[in-house]
C-alpha cells in the first residue's frame, strides 16, 4: 500500500463504551484497524464514487436513430418550393428525436478497488473517533423495537448513526420513522453514512464484523 495514503497511528486510542440501559461509560483500546489513517484526498474520492453510483438515472430521451419511423423522405428534393428535408425524425420535427436530452445509460460511472474502499472505511472510522464522534454501545437489555423506544434510548439529537449486528434488523426497522437518526445493519452500512453522521454508535458485537469487512 502506497505509504502517502495510509500509515498506521502510533498513538493508542481510547474507544468509548457505553452501556445504553445504565448510561454508564467505560472505555477499551480501539481495534487496530480502526488506528489506520487515510488521506483526505482518499476519503474525498470514496464519497463523490458512492453518491454518484448511488444516483438512479431515470430520465431519458431517445435520439434520432431511436425514434420509430422516419424512413422515408418527407417529399422530394427539389420542385416543392418548401425546404429540404431527409427525415420527419430529425430534431427540429415534432415528435422527432431530442438533442442533447437527458440520458439514463450508465456510462464512465466512477469506482475504487477493494483495497481503496477498504482502507477509507477505516480511515473514515478512525477520523471520527479521534474527533470524538464515534463509541461503541452495549444493546443488551435495551428494547430498540418500535420507534418510540428508539427516540427515548438515543434521545432527540440529530444526526446520530447507530450501527447493529444484523440479527437485530428489527432495530433498523424501527429507527426509520424517527427524524434526525439512522439505524442500519453492519454489513450496509456505508462510508457515506458514516461521513454525514455527527455522531456514531456501533453495537459492540458490530466491531468484529467491521474488522473482517476492512
Amino acid at each position: 500500500m502506497d505509504k502517502a495514503i495510509t500509515k498506521k497511528s502510533e498513538v493508542k486510542l481510547v474507544l468509548p463504551v457505553r452501556d445504553l440501559a445504565t448510561d454508564k461509560v467505560n472505555s477499551r483500546e480501539a481495534p487496530e484497524w480502526m488506528r489506520t489513517r487515510a488521506a483526505d484526498s482518499l476519503l474525498a474520492q470514496a464519497v463523490h464514487v458512492e453518491r454518484r453510483r448511488e444516483r438512479i438515472l431515470r430520465a431519458h430521451t431517445k435520439g434520432r436513430s431511436e425514434v420509430r419511423g422516419g424512413g422515408a423522405k418527407p417529399w422530394k428534393q427539389k420542385g416543392t418550393g418548401r425546404a429540404r428535408h431527409g427525415s420527419r425524425r430529425s430534431p427540429i420535427w415534432v415528435g422527432g428525436g431530442i438533442t442533447f436530452g437527458p440520458r439514463s445509460i450508465k456510462s464512465r460511472l466512477p469506482r475504487l478497488n477493494g483495497a481503496m474502499s477498504k482502507l477509507a472505511l477505516a480511515g473514515m472510522l478512525s477520523d471520527r473517533l479521534k474527533a470524538g464522534r464515534l463509541e461503541a454501545v452495549k444493546l443488551d437489555g435495551v428494547k430498540l423495537e418500535k420507534s418510540r423506544e428508539t427516540r427515548k434510548v438515543l434521545g432527540k439529537k440529530h444526526g446520530v448513526l447507530l450501527v447493529v449486528a444484523d440479527d437485530r434488523a428489527v432495530m433498523a426497522r424501527a429507527g426509520r420513522n424517527v427524524p434526525g437518526i439512522k439505524v442500519k445493519v453492519v454489513s450496509r452500512v456505508t462510508i457515506c453514512d458514516i461521513a454525514e453522521a455527527r455522531m456514531i454508535k456501533i453495537d459492540e458485537k458490530c466491531l468484529e464484523v467491521l474488522g473482517k469487512r476492512i
